[in-house]
């Protein structure tokens, strides 16, 4: 998967992007016995998906799950790749993606994933454990 160039187009762009919906947990060392968890849900672009999108936070948009979690009927994404804020809803086992404010049309899919990687950061550890691989297509208004 890629990400592609984005053209702009007047007020609508076409726009075919990918990227992936994670939940990250890093862990933090903070001396004794114990240590400090925090777990966040980013997404990073598929060309991007390393440790310096998710560890530090570079390219990597975020995930509001409005107190629920990845496996929530409703979630949504920060503006990336272009795009303005997606709403995703579950639908059928995958996610159907549109554009916040949009015309009500599905502009993105996304597919369960199960790949992880791990990555240092200063203290202590981050854990990626990408949930969904997401694309979107066609000719989007509203887009950044």
């Amino acid at each position: 998967m890629r990400l592609l160039s984005l053209a702009a187009l007047s007020l609508a762009s076409l726009v075919n992007a990918n990227f992936h919906i994670s939940t990250v947990t890093n862990t933090f060392v903070t001396g004794g016995s114990s240590d400090d968890t925090q777990t966040l849900y980013k997404t990073c672009p598929s060309n991007y998906w390393n440790c310096d999108c998710y560890a530090n936070n570079d390219r990597a948009g975020d995930v509001n799950t409005y107190g629920g979690d990845l496996g929530s009927s409703f979630f949504s994404v920060s503006p990336m790749c272009g795009v303005g804020q997606m709403n995703f809803y579950a639908n059928n086992g995958g996610l159907d993606g549109y554009l916040n404010g949009g015309d009500g049309s599905v502009i993105a899919n996304c597919y369960s994933n199960s790949a992880t990687k791990n990555c240092v950061i200063v203290d202590g550890d981050c854990f990626v454990e990408d949930s969904f691989v997401e694309w979107m297509r066609g000719k989007l208004k509203g887009t950044s």
